[in-house]
């Protein structure tokens, strides 16, 4: 779980209160990244299709022959 802190709210959520998870924090202008895991996996991505077009299957992303967009 990533949780991204806003440096601006009203009522800070306490880190304590989601310790296993990534924390992502804005101290003196930079943000920082705080977590108990040794690796951390943050990525997304949208894919918008034709109607037509056939759904990518995981073999299309490992293979780099990703479906036409």
């Amino acid at each position: 779980m990533e949780v991204f802190h806003n440096p601006f709210a009203r009522h800070p959520v306490a880190f304590e209160l989601l310790p296993e998870a990534t924390h992502w924090y804005e101290e003196n202008g930079v943000r920082l990244c705080s977590t108990v895991y040794e690796t951390s996996i943050l990525w997304s991505r949208t894919i918008i299709q034709d109607e037509d077009q056939r759904p990518p299957k995981l073999e299309d992303f490992l293979s780099g022959n990703e479906v036409e967009q």
